[in-house]
């Protein structure tokens, strides 16, 4: 490949990566894991917390999704995207065919599978390597990274849970900036649907706090999906660029015999007024 080549590809590359930092003005689904090949390996990465690192601060791990799937963009190597509302998108085509993100989110035509990750990209010791995945200590809680709303509108965030099917009841708290956001309400997300579960949620000072519990004593389906939507209105006057982090705290969970749940990990969100 000659010099001006190269140059050309990296200028293309920056551009795709540019514009997945700065993608959190799409509503239509935002990115949350990118899945690339590294020779015969499909490593993942925590897209969401490059980004958010990356924000205040922090480019290690985003640095090193430049570095790694930029040479997976390079090479032709499998680049899928996973966005925070579970659409599983097919980038490396869609770079191909000089797609932009924006173009590709809702085009079904990008659609594909999820891959089977063996490894993943992670910061270990300051620097961004890839390792075999390590099995979760327990459930995780997580909530979209990137939230965007317009000053009087309303928003609604979903909140996820990860686990192996252990998860009888919940409690957490989302902590948030009251002078851009009001706490309107919560519903139940797709694991906890049905008459058999209460979920319920109350305004504190500047938290809105969910409660979530099974009135037969079941626990919620194992894997990954939707726990509950909170509900917030974004303040009328909300200046262009505000932002509040949707803090998650005070997460107890427990089994179906009442006994707290322990390694929860809670991966906490971010708010943007438009």
């Amino acid at each position: 490949m000659t010099s001006l080549a190269k140059s050309l590809r990296a200028a293309v590359l920056a551009v795709f990566f540019a514009f997945l930092l700065a993608s959190v003005a799409f509503a239509a689904g935002v990115p949350q894991y990118i899945y690339f090949g590294s020779g015969s390996d499909i490593v993942k990465v925590d897209y969401a917390k490059a980004r958010t690192d990356a924000m205040n601060g922090n480019k290690t791990l985003y640095n090193g999704v430049v570095q790694h799937v930029g040479n997976a963009m390079e090479t032709g190597a499998d680049v899928v995207v996973e966005t925070d509302d579970q659409k599983v998108l097919d980038y490396q085509k869609g770079f191909s065919a000089g797609k932009r993100f924006a173009d590709i989110v809702n085009d079904p035509a990008y659609r594909t599978g999820k891959p089977e990750a063996g490894r993943e990209l992670r910061v270990e010791n300051g620097r961004a390597v890839i390792v075999d995945i390590r099995p979760s200590a327990g459930p995780q809680i997580t909530i979209g990274s990137s939230l965007t709303g317009a000053p009087g509108s309303t928003v609604q965030v979903p909140v996820g849970l990860t686990s192996t099917g252990e998860v009888a009841g919940v409690q957490f708290d989302v902590l948030f900036d009251k002078s851009l956001l009001a706490f309107q309400g919560v519903s139940a997300g797709e694991l906890v649907e049905g008459q058999d579960w209460l979920v319920s949620g109350s305004a504190l000072d500047g938290a809105a706090r969910v409660i979530i519990a099974n009135l037969a004593g079941s626990t919620i389906a194992g894997g990954t999906g939707t726990l509950a939507v909170i509900t917030f209105r974004v303040a009328d006057a909300a200046p262009a660029g505000a932002q509040s982090e949707l803090a998650l705290r005070g997460a107890v969970l427990s089994d179906a015999d009442g006994g707290e749940l322990t390694g929860v990990s809670l991966v906490s969100g971010r708010f943007t007024a438009q």
